[in-house]
């Protein structure tokens, strides 16, 4: 149904120093959609940005990670496991970065396998920011898009 308001649902990004994803929270089965993963270094200048990001591989497939306007300039790591949900983004930034709300790491084009309820979201226990100079991590938010898949 078209004129389903919830197909409309977008999440936005979350306030501050953080890694946001970016995309809408109801989807259709079958249908590719995309999440971005922004990040959000406050007033600091970061060396290296770490985004790992977890799915669901019941519930989705990752078809490409699409990084042709992301801020990054030199990648350490840009990889996916469609067995066990799991994306690697590591970025480097040799001269320092300060990235703002928007700021495009990667775009991620996920295929909806099944319907229901689930979650995409960035581990923070594995998800960091990295100071230019001094190399100390940046304290930072770590977001979640819970996503209802439909026919």
């Amino acid at each position: 149904d078209e004129s389903s308001a919830s197909q409309y649902r977008m999440h936005s990004p979350i306030e501050g120093p953080g890694l946001s994803l970016i995309g809408q929270e109801a989807v259709k089965i079958n249908q590719p959609f995309e999440i971005k993963v922004d990040a959000n270094t406050g007033t600091e200048s970061a060396t290296i940005i770490i985004a790992q990001v977890k799915f669901d591989p019941s519930f989705f497939e990752v078809q490409a990670i699409l990084t042709d306007d992301s801020i990054v300039p030199d990648w350490i790591d840009n990889n996916v496991s469609n067995t066990d949900g799991i994306i690697s983004l590591v970025g480097s930034f040799p001269k320092g970065i300060i990235a703002k709300k928007g700021d495009n790491i990667a775009r991620i084009l996920f295929v909806p396998k099944k319907i229901g309820q689930s979650v995409v979201y960035v581990v923070p226990e594995n998800s960091h920011m990295y100071r230019l100079g001094s190399k100390t991590a940046i304290q930072i938010s770590h977001d979640q898009i819970p996503i209802d898949i439909s026919e």
